[in-house]
């Protein structure tokens, strides 16, 4: 949501190269602990050589290379269990329902699977008319051999589309060099299958009014913490219709089971004038990120709507063909609100929408309460403008 463009966005290399693929590799023996570790990165050998990278949560790390890629190589199939293959696949699948899923072993996979995505432009021109003969159009095609990605199925030839190609060879009698033909035992492979059972969803909740600040601290602060040092989706499938212990009292909680949360929210300034006040509340839009054991609410910038006008918008988004459209069809709920607004992600094991949803629908102001914020606003407003002959916000209740 912020104005500023990334620093790397004119870079000169971008007129001679253009990034078509991210690809994030992950340990699927060590996916599970990673995930669930409270460990910062500076706490890793390695990891970090400055201040600021030394900061960054492990869990938080991994979600967003995952979350980034076009491809996810769930690697050391090897090494990992039935139950932590299981696990890293499921989650990277959930944590990226774009991205292509590949299951490796030593880093093996056939390039196609890497690198056959091709560009949006491409995408548009391809053609599947076999006699045609137009030189604009692209007619090329790939032969996959790997076999079925989802780690209890051991067809090399499925042709479920629920079932991702990854670079494993379920085929005892298959000769191909690119396949890998590792096997698990039984007990693992019932590990597995029993997994695939445990469903993972995707909710996303969204609110055009703001959170008053009390009753959602008093939310968070009832942030149910795993206990596990290991992700472990069975144990939370169950969980998640148990009652948890808060202050030695056995309650039930909606976000028991909630493995990854994570968008922008608006938060209600709880003071409007005054040497403490928290009036910039308004225009700033906070950054929501939960993962495995660590949450946490951060500045992400202002609001576009906190902007002088809808053409000021466009004017800091002109070097970015398409995404003032995008802003103003998928970030602008409102004309009095712009883009303020609650949208966030969550990513668990058998939660319960509709008791998220009712939990966080209580920490929004009320009618009345809307209607103070919007008199504070004004007032607020006014006494900027008398003070300073300028408003610190613009005009962002109204863009034109």
């Amino acid at each position: 949501s912020s104005p500023h463009p990334h620093p790397s966005q004119n870079h000169p290399a971008g007129a001679k190269v253009r990034f078509d693929n991210v690809v994030t590799l992950v340990d699927s023996s060590t996916f599970g602990g990673d995930f669930m570790t409270q460990a910062l990165a500076g706490d890793r050998v390695g990891w970090a050589d400055d201040e600021c990278s030394a900061s960054l949560k492990i869990s938080e790390l991994l979600a967003e290379q995952v979350e980034a890629a076009d491809v996810v190589l769930v690697n050391k199939a090897d090494l990992a269990t039935g139950e932590e293959r299981a696990t890293a696949f499921a989650m990277a699948r959930s944590l990226n329902d774009r991205a292509t899923v590949v299951q490796s072993e030593f880093g093996r996979v056939p390039l196609e699977d890497l690198f056959s995505r091709r560009p949006e432009e491409e995408k548009k021109k391809a053609c599947g008319d076999a006699d045609c003969t137009d030189p604009s159009h692209s007619h090329s095609h790939s032969h996959s051999h790997a076999a079925c990605a989802e780690p209890s199925c051991g067809d090399a030839n499925c042709a479920d589309e629920a079932h991702l190609a990854p670079s494993s060879c379920g085929d005892a009698g298959c000769a191909d060099e690119t396949h890998s033909h590792s096997h698990s035992h039984s007990r693992e492979t019932a590990t597995e299958t029993s997994l695939n059972t445990v469903g993972i969803s995707t909710f996303t909740y969204s609110a055009a009014r703001p959170f008053d600040m009390t009753r959602l601290l008093g939310v968070l602060n009832d942030w149910p913490v795993p206990i596990k040092d290991s992700l472990d989706l069975e144990s939370l499938a169950g969980a998640s219709k148990a009652d948890v212990l808060v202050d030695g009292k056995a309650t039930s909680n909606p976000f028991v089971s909630v493995l990854r949360s994570k968008g922008f929210c608006w938060m209600a300034p709880s003071l409007w004038r005054g040497g403490g006040g928290d009036q910039w509340r308004h225009e700033t839009a906070m950054y929501w990120s939960h993962a495995g054991k660590h949450f946490g609410i951060t500045s992400a910038g202002k609001w576009w709507a906190s902007l002088p006008s809808k053409e000021t918008v466009k004017e800091y988004l002109q070097s970015r063909p398409g995404e003032f459209d995008r802003v103003m069809s998928e970030d602008w709920v409102s004309d009095e609100w712009g883009d303020r607004r609650q949208e966030l992600v969550f990513i668990g094991v058998n939660f319960d929408e509709g008791e998220i949803k009712k939990t966080l629908d209580a920490c929004l102001l009320t009618d009345k309460e809307l209607d103070l914020y919007r008199m504070e606003q004004k007032e607020f407003e006014a006494s900027v403008l008398e003070e300073n002959g300028a408003s610190l916000f613009g005009n962002p209740g109204h863009l034109s």
